[in-house]
């Protein structure tokens, strides 16, 4: 599984520490126009290449791991709902503390519907009880 994982993640790998490399020698802080942008288009190219490597490692893993259990899936679904939900929490009491508008308020409603959305696909799996 480690050979897999090194095999699948070199490239996303390669790519961060050169996103890294870039934003700590000081050039990024010099750009404007249309470097910026590209910068910017590099930067989001960079997770999305990276989030398809961990699709595709997971991908390449599940044949050999096991699964979660339908319990499982649903306790861990219930509990990512809450972290989502303590986020958003948290984004309305900095707000409400310092009386600015710091937390984008389109942030804080985006985080409260995945926590519900989450929530309530963890309280879908679980066993009917009749």
């Amino acid at each position: 599984m480690t050979v897999v994982a090194i095999r699948t993640l070199a490239g996303p790998a390669a790519a961060f520490s050169v996103m890294v490399l870039a934003a700590n020698t000081g050039v990024v802080g010099q750009t404007s126009g249309l470097t910026d942008a590209a910068l910017v288009a590099c930067y989001w190219g960079t997770l999305a290449f990276s989030a398809v490597g961990m699709c595709v490692l997971v991908a390449r893993v599940a044949d050999a791991a096991v699964l979660p259990s339908v319990r499982r899936f649903g306790a861990a679904l219930v509990l990512l709902g809450t972290g989502l939900a303590c986020a958003s929490l948290q984004n309305v009491l900095v707000s409400v503390k310092t009386g600015s508008v710091t937390g984008s308020p389109a942030a804080t409603v985006a985080l409260g519907l995945l926590a519900a959305a989450t929530i309530s696909a963890g309280h879908d799996l679980r066993p009917l009880r009749t």
